[in-house]
């Protein structure tokens, strides 16, 4: 059985990787008690005092467009922070003419012909600053969608056992139809689309990332604009054919990059979607 933090060659025998530790206003008189001052009881009476202090000084002053926010400020009360959200994130290995596998991968040859080289950066080839990167994503990782292939490829015996790619890490996956099988209840199957996947793996995945495993997945999420950020490990290799990491757009992306780390296997790159 494969736990969390192990990495072995098959936990990426799908193209994709894993992942990288992402990142009310209330009114100050809204109160269901009583309160008791000069002018009677009213709900929310003591709680509108300094609200009415606040505006006084406010309104004494020349009126402006800082008074304005000012009276705002008053009126809104102390803001609250907001929960962290999950940041949703592709992260991948690639070639320079951007495959993820090379032509004819399958279950029995998941990186597919002539690109057994995409993932050394993790194994052969690492260096600290591969094995710093590699663990930066398996220590963020909240909750992973996927598609029926990479499922398909990979679960279970010769794949990743009893647990998906990051062990107990919670696994949506994208499907049409719901398999009749039992599979470990690390594993959810979401018929409604893309969309609905990232959702509930963000409610699962609290403060940390959402990793989106597989190619489909992440064409589908990017130009809904559910990708915070792309993360690729450019390998100097040219694969010639395969599964692409991109597909066509209707429209531009801008990107803003935000991390290039080199090593003797890979280029590691960091982009956040910019919106």
């Amino acid at each position: 059985m494969k736990r969390v933090g192990q990495v072995h060659r098959r936990v990426v025998g799908s193209p994709t990787l894993l992942f990288g530790r992402g990142r009310c206003r209330c009114f100050a008189a809204r109160s269901s008690r009583w309160h008791t001052s000069a002018g009677g009881a009213y709900p929310g009476a003591a709680a509108a005092v300094p609200v009415r202090s606040a505006l006084h000084r406010v309104l004494q002053a020349e009126p402006s467009r800082k008074n304005l926010r000012a009276i705002g400020a008053a009126l809104s009360g102390p803001r609250r922070e907001e929960a962290p959200m999950a940041l949703v994130i592709c992260d991948m290995s690639a070639s320079l003419d951007g495959y993820i596998t090379g032509p004819h991968d399958s279950r029995e040859n998941p990186f597919g012909d002539g690109a057994g080289t995409l993932h050394d950066w993790i194994f052969d080839a690492a260096t600290d600053e591969d094995r710093a990167i590699l663990q930066e994503m398996l220590d963020g990782v909240g909750a992973i969608v996927m598609g029926r292939t990479s499922f398909d490829k990979n679960e279970g015996d010769g794949g990743w056992g009893d647990g998906g790619p990051a062990g107990d890490t919670p696994c949506f996956v994208v499907t049409h139809n719901k398999p009749t099988a039992s599979y470990p209840p690390v594993y959810t199957f979401i018929t409604d689309g893309v969309a609905s996947a990232i959702e509930q793996a963000k409610s699962v995945a609290g403060d940390k990332v959402v990793g989106l495993h597989g190619a489909t997945v992440m064409q589908q999420a990017l130009p809904l604009g559910l990708v915070d950020e792309i993360r690729v490990h450019v390998i100097p290799i040219l694969v010639g054919g395969g599964t692409p990491l991109f597909g066509s757009l209707d429209s531009a992306i801008t990107l803003e990059r935000t991390r290039v780390v080199v090593t003797p296997a890979a280029t590691h790159l960091a982009f956040r979607v910019v919106r």
